[in-house]
């Protein structure tokens, strides 16, 4: 799809989509470069050093938002909840038999 740039064309038409139910949101798809990016950015960035645990998209920081946010961005509560992240990182060390440093 990316060679044949259909992702231009297929893009366009969930933007129209989206003016026409007066919606400032879409869905859209990236090319592989525009999909690396993000990742690339936070191997590089000098805004993350030292600074683990956050989530990232579309290079940059992501923001939290409300559980019934209808926005396609953000990050919902449950998945920076630091008691389930503790429950689910010892679920792993059992599972594993493994103890790992926190």
């Amino acid at each position: 799809m990316n060679q044949l740039e259909l992702t231009h064309i297929i893009n366009a038409g969930h933007s129209i989509k989206a003016r026409f139910h007066r919606q400032s949101e879409y869905d859209y798809f990236k090319t592989v470069s525009q999909g690396a990016a993000s990742t690339l950015w936070a191997a590089t960035s000098d805004q993350l050093t030292e600074r683990g645990g956050v989530f990232i998209e579309d290079c940059n920081i992501s923001h939290a938002v409300s559980a019934d946010s209808q926005s396609k961005v953000g990050v919902r509560p449950w998945s920076i909840d630091t008691d389930d992240a503790a429950k689910l990182w010892h679920l792993g060390e059992k599972l594993t038999e493994t103890v790992f440093p926190i």
